[in-house]
């Protein structure tokens, strides 16, 4: 039970924290072109800039690439993904 707990608890920290990165990316994604030499990013703020880097890279091109037909982040992917990684680590 408390394993359950502690990831649900994962899931919504995560969400969370990155609603912010995710409306600055949305931003960024609507107007400008992501090149691969990181100019983008100076468009960040500080602290989600640092969250980006951290993420691992896998997640990194899901929030840069992969929206739905609205043009939205699909968050429940990421989320899967990271409690995954957490858990197998």
């Amino acid at each position: 039970m408390l394993e359950i707990i502690s990831q649900m608890f994962s899931v919504n920290v995560l969400r969370i924290v990155t609603t912010k990165l995710i409306a600055e990316l949305n931003e960024i994604l609507s107007h400008d072109v992501v090149d691969e030499g990181g100019m983008w990013k100076k468009k960040l703020g500080s602290q989600s800039l640092k969250l980006f880097e951290i993420l691992p890279q896998a997640i990194q091109e899901q929030l840069l690439l992969e929206r739905d037909p609205h043009g939205n982040v699909q968050v429940i992917m990421l989320l899967v993904e990271w409690i995954s990684i957490d858990y197998i680590s």
